[in-house]
């Protein structure tokens, strides 16, 4: 069973959602992995080495040699380069690991996905999903606004009831974005599967995601819940070098000093820290991707469902 090629496109039980997501990095891990770091790590590269500039640079230092208004311009300056990088490289990240996933689906047993295999498709679902990624951020604000206007509506409406009326409101809240969060992360993912795969806008991309979630609300609730659990779980262990080293780093500035962090910072320990953090932020991704792929193994077990079972009727029609 283990020999056993792991396709995504086939319908699954709760259980076989994670056992499967596992099971698929450990048949394409070198595969998987190395196709996404190749990708990814330059811009992680690229984003540490602009946070090092910042710190090195000296920057609170500098608000009275050279005034607030040239420091503060130079810093929005980087860390717009850098927000715009983080949006490319989140755009490059989904591409890859939903290319790697539809790619597979098409190889025989024992074959790979090669770096080359996504290269020759790689703009052509990258431009398609960096825009659709922009679409879906302009929703998810408009979203956000409607969201923020009914709970500040259902709390305006429970503080007539006086203090127990506000913390039921709090409470209300609270159980919502409980509820609501980790199936709006799984539909936002799949959603970005299906633009990639269907070629289709992610409107139309939305529309199938909540038409195969209809009725399997809480079972993907459940799957989104434990593949978040086990993500954060992981990226934890995986920063606690970079955290050692900014606590040692804290410590020693307090220590040596006085408490003074306008001192400048050695090379060496710009260098040291710019290592350390590039390796976390490339692991925390490679733990990230496993959040992808268990929501995208929940999509697709829903549409093989539903499909399966529209195909089963049709049949039984006819007959």
């Amino acid at each position: 069973m283990n020999d056993q090629k792991i396709y995504y496109k086939r319908a699954r039980t709760f259980g076989q959602v994670f056992t499967e997501s596992f099971g698929y990095i450990k048949q394409n891990f070198k595969s998987f992995y190395g196709v996404l770091l190749a990708f990814s790590l330059p811009f992680i590269i690229i984003m540490v080495l602009l946070l090092s500039y910042v710190v090195s640079s000296g920057i609170s230092a500098n608000f009275g040699r050279f005034g607030a208004t040239s420091v503060l311009g130079e810093m929005f300056g980087v860390f717009f380069i850098i927000i715009i990088l983080v949006l490319l490289m989140q755009a490059v990240y989904v591409t890859v690991i939903n290319q790697h996933i539809i790619l597979n689906e098409e190889l025989p047993p024992g074959e790979k996905v090669t770096l080359n295999d996504i290269g020759k498709t790689f703009f052509s679902s990258f431009w398609r999903v960096l825009g659709n990624c922009m679409l879906l951020a302009i929703l998810s604000i408009v979203f956000l606004v409607i969201y923020a206007l009914v709970n500040a509506a259902i709390s305006a409406a429970f503080s007539t009831m006086g203090v127990g009326g506000i913390l039921l409101a709090a409470i209300l809240q609270f159980f919502a974005s409980l509820i609501i969060s980790p199936v709006i992360g799984y539909v936002f993912i799949s959603s970005l599967m299906v633009v990639q795969r269907d070629k289709v806008g992610v409107i139309t991309a939305l529309s199938k995601v909540f038409r195969y979630l209809k009725g399997n609300f809480w079972n993907t609730w459940c799957v989104a819940v434990v593949a978040y659990i086990i993500s954060y779980l992981s990226s934890i262990v995986v920063m606690i070098p970079a955290i050692i080293f900014f606590v040692l780093q804290v410590v020693s500035r307090v220590k040596y000093g006085g408490g003074d962090f306008d001192t400048e910072i050695s090379s060496t320990t710009i260098i040291i820290g710019s290592v350390v953090f590039i390796i976390t932020i490339a692991l925390a991704m490679c733990v990230y991707a496993l959040f992808f792929l268990m929501c995208n193994f929940q999509y697709t077990s829903l549409e093989e469902k539903k499909e399966g079972n529209s195909i089963i009727e049709k049949i039984n029609q006819i007959q």
